[in-house]
């Protein structure tokens, strides 16, 4: 009886462990995520001027980058929660 609450308090663990290092994964992803929008933001309020193309060329880049990371970061949660449903 022992050894089923030693190894229940194991997998607890396991699970506390791989909801931090998910949600410090996520909070990381959430934050280029913003810091991406906000210069997608200040691009484009700067996008009229005489280095207009570049600037468009930059936006495009910015928003591919934004974009690739949304779905990663929704790959990740459901590649965790898929794995943590999984195991039980």
């Amino acid at each position: 009886m022992a050894s089923a609450h030693s190894d229940s308090s194991e997998e607890i663990a396991l699970l506390r462990r791989m909801l931090a290092e998910r949600d410090a994964a996520l909070a990381s992803a959430a934050i280029e995520i913003e810091h991406l929008r906000l210069q997608l933001k200040a691009l484009k309020r700067s996008r009229f001027g005489s280095s207009s193309e570049k600037l468009d060329a930059e936006i495009d880049q910015l928003e591919l980058r934004l974009e690739d990371l949304e779905e990663s970061e929704a790959e990740r949660i459901v590649s965790v929660t898929t794995k943590v449903v999984g195991e039980h």
